[in-house]
């Protein structure tokens, strides 16, 4: 649990370099952009997508917080991945698309269990 809340606490000390980089693209810095970066890689590297919770989704406690994390995780990905800027889309960790795809997985797993969750991934779905 403890390296789990570390990896969060280091996606949200990145948040506002990621709001930045969604708001005002042309104004980020290298230093920003390694920011957006890492941000992005811990936003893939929760525990809860990985070992026995992506075999045992009855594992996983509160279930409909996590998929609303992982529904606007999901769309930052996708807002990322078609910016205008060049060098923003750069940022994107490798492997970026398979875990988008495993996320979409989990919501879908979890979508009949939750009439919102299920909602979210109709909106995913449109994009």
């Amino acid at each position: 649990m403890l390296r789990g809340r570390y990896m969060i606490a280091k996606f949200h000390i990145g948040r506002p370099y990621l709001y930045k980089a969604l708001r005002i693209p042309s104004s980020l810095t290298d230093d920003d952009l390694e920011q957006v970066r890492s941000g992005l890689r811990n936003a893939m590297d929760w525990p809860i997508t990985q070992g026995i919770f992506r075999k045992m989704k009855s594992c996983i406690p509160i279930k409909f917080a996590f998929c609303s994390q992982f529904f606007g995780q999901i769309l930052l990905f996708y807002c990322i991945s078609h910016s205008s800027n060049i060098k923003l889309r750069e940022t994107l960790p490798s492997g970026w698309e398979r875990w988008n795809e495993e996320m979409l997985q989990f919501l879908e797993d979890c979508a009949p269990y939750s009439p919102a969750v299920a909602k979210d991934l109709e909106l995913l779905r449109m994009l």
